[in-house]
């Protein structure tokens, strides 16, 4: 057999390159036009994209009416390509002819620009957070130096250059909170001298700090702070809390310029009515025939419904809201158009992101302590009017309108492929709730 060991080796395969074909004249500069072309078209489409969506962007001689967005068949593409315009007209206001109540946070970043914009819209300005409470009832200025001037200036001169009338300038009326408050020590009855020596204090710091700062009055925010305390200790602090607000009103009414005292208060029942899942009362009818010709209005918190029972739903459902301001100022009593007059509903500008019931299973991490197909329902998150476009762009979702709560809703999936149920304000729904 011949010897496979002594057989020559077959040479390696060279690899040849492949000449290069010239480029002609003609060939390269039809290649290079077209090279051109397509990026100039693109940066060209893009400019001209930028310049149609800013035209649609600021002031404009139409309301949403006239261009016909307050509409049930709203979308996400009618409401990215218009969320940026306005009427020119910010002096005119659609609202009722009476009182209209403005909060406003510091903190956020558009806030004066907003004011400048649509303040004379208003009757009464709220800096939220202007003032907070400690538990022994001394009174403390939490905004920075110069805010509650800077945020007056701005409400003042919303409509300084506008062609059209000019409405009065809105009353400033910053939020004094009672969240960090002892309630059960500070409200404890007329027999305990400490307890009424700290709430004649308190009293006399807000009258001073009104006086000091010039301002229009104060919106109290103190009811619903109260809703922690046991029923035997809510029964005694209640008919104080009453009291502190008469007498606080009367404080205020007689500084010279008099000023005024708005007070926020809680609906009477967090569901409507049949629901078993209600809100204990806070603030009564009774209360409310007692302090409505006293004080300058109430901001009844009619917002958050299906956040605070945790269920996906709406915002502000219009049942329920009506529900809650007839059970204060009742249609067809004596002096009803009195109450009504000085009773404010809180339309939400804001939204919430319900997370949709998965089992424990379907959750990463910790199953919340349950068995693995019981559901897990997890608490929602507040959404913002930036966050909220930022949704529809990114899902370009099918808004539905819902008639019962008179609210629009989406759902879309996260990354993870969880369900969202969103619920936020559009133009349609507040036009129902005003």
């Amino acid at each position: 057999m011949p010897d496979d060991s002594k057989k020559p080796r077959r040479p390696p395969r060279r690899k040849e390159k492949l000449p290069d074909v010239p480029c002609t004249a003609k060939g390269c500069g039809i290649a290079t036009l077209v090279a051109i072309l397509a990026i100039g078209g693109g940066f060209y489409s893009h400019r001209r994209r930028k310049a149609f969506l800013a035209s649609l962007a600021g002031p404009t001689g139409e309301t949403v009416y006239d261009r016909g967005l307050v509409t049930r068949k709203s979308d996400a593409a009618s409401v990215l390509v218009h969320q940026g315009r306005y009427n020119s007209n910010t002096t005119r206001r659609m609202l009722a002819p009476s009182l209209a109540l403005g909060f406003a946070s510091w903190e956020h970043p558009r806030t004066l620009e907003v004011v400048r914009r649509f303040g004379r819209k208003l009757t009464h300005f709220a800096p939220l957070r202007a003032y907070g409470v400690d538990a022994a009832g001394e009174l403390s200025h939490l905004l920075p130096d110069g805010a509650l001037r800077t945020l007056a200036s701005a409400a003042a001169g919303s409509a300084s250059g506008s062609r059209h009338a000019a409405a009065a300038r809105p009353r400033l009326v910053p939020v004094v909170s009672l969240a960090g408050l002892d309630y059960a020590r500070f409200f404890a009855g007329d027999e305990d001298s400490e307890a009424g020596e700290a709430r004649g204090e308190l009293l006399v710091a807000l009258a001073r700090e009104v006086r000091r700062r010039k301002l229009d009055g104060l919106v109290l925010d103190a009811h619903v702070y109260a809703a922690p305390l046991e029923r035997t200790t809510l029964r005694a602090v209640l008919p104080q809390l009453h009291i502190f607000v008469q007498l606080l009103a009367h404080q205020l009414s007689q500084l010279d310029p008099p000023a005024e005292l708005l007070l926020a208060v809680p609906p009477e029942h967090w569901a409507p009515r049949g629901s078993t899942k209600q809100f204990r009362g806070l603030f009564s009818k009774s209360q409310f025939d007692q302090l409505h010709w006293i004080l300058g209005g109430f901001a009844l918190a009619t917002q958050n419904f299906s956040a605070n029972l945790r269920v996906p739903g709406p915002s502000a459902p219009l049942e329920w809201v009506r529900a809650a301001a007839n059970a204060l100022a009742e249609p067809g009593s004596e002096d009803y158009a009195a109450a009504a007059a000085k009773l404010m509903v809180t339309v939400p500008l804001g939204g919430w992101d319900h997370p949709l019931p998965r089992t424990a299973a379907q959750l990463e991490g910790d199953g919340h302590g349950v068995a693995a197909d019981q559901p897990v329902v997890l608490p929602p998150k507040p959404l913002s009017g930036a966050a909220y476009l930022d949704l529809l762009r990114a899902h370009r979702p099918r808004l539905e309108w819902v008639g019962d709560a008179a609210e629009h809703n989406f759902t879309y999936d996260d990354r993870g492929g969880a369900k969202h149920e969103v619920w936020h304000p559009t133009l349609k729904a507040l036009a129902v709730e005003r």
